[in-house]
């Protein structure tokens, strides 16, 4: 058995806030907003979180055939903020309207996963069959109040602090609790035969979703139950060359909590997928992958700019590629590259203008590559250094595709070093230094509409002591 614990505490976690297109992805009279300006107020601003969790693994084999485990976490997180929210502002206008907001939120969780695997053979087929039954429960409640004026509107240009916000004017946007408890049984089994690999798996849940909404005393719920499956047929190759095939439906509560006044939890989402691909090991020290896959999501939660909530109406289709390639080229140089294409679609929805567009913040190309080298010998034995690039292209920045993000180049370096190296009595040490965004490049990441962009990170240099036994 494990036994696993632990605790944080954020007295000041932090808060990602909303920016305009204009300002960041397109100037305002040739500027833009700083990365470091805060569109909250200092004076008013708190974050806090503070999370918990415990929980244990358990694993018994009574004999070669039979494996027992069982998995058990509880976790809960509490959060309380306040701050001011950018909500819009008129094109090419550095006024930004705010609006006041404070929210606390708890949510506890509790789980349990019971499982049984049997490994065995039938003839020349050999087997290794799992099957189980897990149940999970959890309660979210959130409150979320909220008032604007033009007494929170900020210059970005030249920005003053020290605004005096009045909680008694809030109204609440989202004063609720939601009670999920869900449970499923499921049976998978591998089947191998000489160099073919066949997975077939089935899974059914039972989901309900209890809301209580404390503004109008409103309570509803929703029972929904569905059974999923997969299945997977992969042939190996002597050579190395690995094709093969899967399938996969899956079902996942919807506990989206903005939504319309006096709607109630959202339908599940669902979803399905083929996907086909190969896989390539010539040897130990290299792995090339390629998969082509065609994914449908229905009951997705998108988001209605115009209105301010969620609708539960969407429906997306994405279709795409995915390279990976994992190789040692000389004696201690490795390199690790992928890149993926996506073609996303939304095929039916009720948002006005968004059939047959394309999600907004899903890039259609992405790419990166890291390369390293270990020194072998030498004084600075087992010294690693490595640099990459990552690429990310351009996306669409709201839902009717208006306009779009611009793509970026990013590099990133890394070197460690095993102190073990230095003195014996040190092996297992190793100390590792990470600099991501190397040039300090300025890039929004990405935007959900025009008044929810979001800004990338800049240059990040981290150190890192880690010691294994």
């Amino acid at each position: 058995m494990t036994l696993l614990t632990s605790y944080q505490k954020d007295p000041d976690a932090g808060y990602r806030n909303f920016l305009p297109r204009y300002g960041t992805v397109e100037s305002v009279d040739g500027s833009y907003i700083p990365r470091d300006f805060n569109v909250s107020d200092p004076s008013y601003n708190q974050s806090w979180r503070e999370q918990t969790m415990i929980g244990y693994e358990f694993e018994h084999q009574p004999d070669d055939t039979f494996t027992l485990r069982q998995n058990a976490r509880y976790a809960t997180i509490k959060q309380k903020y306040r701050y001011l929210v950018y909500s819009s502002s008129p094109a090419n206008s550095s006024v930004l309207s705010r609006r006041a907001q404070h929210e606390t939120r708890q949510t506890d969780e509790f789980g349990i996963d019971n499982q049984l695997e049997a490994k065995f053979a039938s003839g020349q087929v050999a087997h290794t069959v799992i099957g189980g039954l897990d149940y999970k429960t959890s309660k979210d409640k959130q409150y979320l109040g909220r008032a604007g004026g033009s007494q929170y509107d900020l210059d970005w240009r030249s920005p003053t602090y020290g605004v005096s916000v009045d909680e008694s004017a809030f109204s609440p946007a989202t004063n609720e609790q939601q009670n999920l408890d869900q449970a499923g049984v499921y049976v998978q089994d591998q089947l191998s035969w000489q160099n073919w690999e066949l997975l077939v798996s089935g899974r059914y849940d039972w989901a309900e979703v209890r809301t209580t909404d404390f503004t109008d005393a409103s309570s509803t719920q929703q029972n929904d139950n569905k059974f999923t499956w997969r299945t997977g047929l992969l042939y190996a190759f002597d050579f190395g060359l690995s094709p093969y095939i899967s399938y996969s439906t899956s079902f996942e509560p919807n506990l989206q909590t903005n939504r319309a006044p006096g709607v109630g939890p959202f339908d599940p989402s669902e979803g399905k997928q083929v996907e086909v691909g190969v896989k390539y090991q010539p040897d130990p020290n290299a792995l090339i992958t390629l998969a082509l896959y065609d994914l449908t999501q229905s009951n997705v939660a998108t988001y209605n700019s115009a209105a301010g909530w969620f609708e539960n109406s969407g429906k997306v289709r994405s279709k795409g590629v995915e390279a990976e390639a994992h190789a040692t080229l000389f004696e201690n140089l490795n390199l690790i590259a992928s890149y993926t294409y996506t073609d996303a679609e939304t095929v039916n929805t009720t948002v006005v203008g968004t059939e047959g567009k394309t999600p907004a913040r899903i890039p259609t190309h992405m790419a990166s590559a890291f390369t390293s080298y270990t020194l072998p010998d030498g004084a600075l034995k087992s010294l690693t250094a490595g640099v990459g690039v990552r690429y990310i292209g351009t996306s669409y920045g709201d839902a009717k595709n208006t306009f779009k993000v611009p793509a970026v180049d990013l590099y990133d370096a890394m070197v460690s070093y095993e102190l073990g190296e230095l003195n014996s009595s040190l092996k297992g040490a190793q100390v590792q230094f990470n600099v991501n965004n190397i040039a300090d490049t300025r890039y929004v990441a990405s935007c959900a509409s025009d008044s929810a962009c979001f800004y990338g990170i800049g240059r990040t240099v981290t150190a890192t002591v880690s010691y294994a036994w």
